[in-house]
């Protein structure tokens, strides 16, 4: 959201280039260190010649008190309380691995785009690059904005970028749709098992077939469906946890932890991202809300939920 925005800001004020980038991505960050921790030379000098060889020291003593604790008893016990989720995180891993293989194959044994579309957006992407935004005319930009930042930050070839960046996004989506079934499924390992069935199970029609091979395509439709799935998640969250403490013992009307403000996002996200996952998007909340009507439609719940609408597609 905050690339997008950026991004979209300088070029509708005629400013997009690499100095103004840098001066926001790299600037900023550096500006705000300084006032911050009160640089001064000595202080440079000192974290230099101190503090690497202080935590190289402090890692190594910690992981031999680890490795000590682990061969006792109470190790034993700390890793049997622990198995079932290190055997979740590591089929994940598994998974999210296998995933960023299969993926990306494709690209690696033909050097093409895959897609038509992948020519329009790399062809939007370059128009940022020369100081232009919206070239192909006002689409949502957030990937083009995203793949823009990193060519020019990072160095990477936009061509590289276009050409791969669509295994990456299809794993994150991955990771996005686990942790929305992990809210929904009582049983840990009933997300493991469905991503698991995406991934292996055979296609036999041509929609199938298609569906999947476009997730190898970096594309902004399919880079939208992360924020689809998070925006779900963080509905079903707001609406099952609300009315729990705010912070400091204090109830309040119109804050309601973290979930709120992240569905907030993750909306802005979407709608800057693609139309399409959007309309699913709704669709998907409306049903979230069918089950918590009392709730969903409450005073107390219902006008903030209504202004994180109002703020996610005026931030979009």
């Amino acid at each position: 959201v905050l690339i997008n925005t950026v991004v979209l800001g300088l070029g509708l004020l005629h400013i997009l280039n690499s100095w103004t980038m840098y001066g926001v991505f790299l600037g900023t960050p550096l500006i705000v260190l300084y006032q911050r921790l009160d640089v001064t030379e000595e202080r440079v000098q000192l974290f230099f010649r101190i503090l690497p060889i202080t935590r190289v020291k402090l890692l190594i003593k910690k992981c031999f008190n680890r490795l000590g604790t682990f061969g006792g008893r109470s190790g034993r016990w700390q890793a049997k309380a622990d198995l079932p989720g290190t055997l979740e995180y590591l089929a994940l891993g598994a998974i999210a691995l296998y995933a960023l293989v299969y993926f990306s194959w494709g690209s690696f044994q033909n050097i093409s785009y895959g897609s038509s579309d992948q020519y329009v957006h790399h062809s939007w992407i370059y128009g940022l690059t020369q100081g232009q935004i919206f070239s192909g005319g006002v689409y949502p930009a957030a990937m083009h904005c995203l793949i823009y930042s990193i060519h020019l930050l990072f160095g990477v070839e936009l061509y590289s970028l276009v050409l791969f960046f669509g295994g990456i996004q299809s794993v994150i989506f991955l990771l996005a749709s686990y942790c929305l079934l992990r809210e929904l499924f009582r049983w840990r390992y009933a997300p493991i098992l469905t991503l698991a069935a995406f991934m292996l199970f055979g296609a036999e029609s041509y929609a199938e077939v298609g569906g999947m091979f476009r997730l190898q395509n970096t594309l902004p439709l399919e880079f939208a469906l992360t924020f689809q799935m998070l925006c779900v998640l963080y509905l079903i969250r707001y609406l099952r946890y609300i009315g729990k403490l705010a912070g400091r013992r204090e109830y309040s009307r119109f804050k309601k932890g973290n979930d709120l403000f992240l569905f907030t996002m993750s909306l802005a996200a979407l709608l800057a991202s693609h139309f399409h996952p959007t309309i699913t998007a709704f669709c998907l909340c409306v049903t979230v809300v069918a089950f918590h009507i009392k709730k969903g439609f409450s005073k107390e719940r219902f006008l903030p939920l209504a202004a994180a609408v109002l703020c996610g597609a005026l931030i979009a």
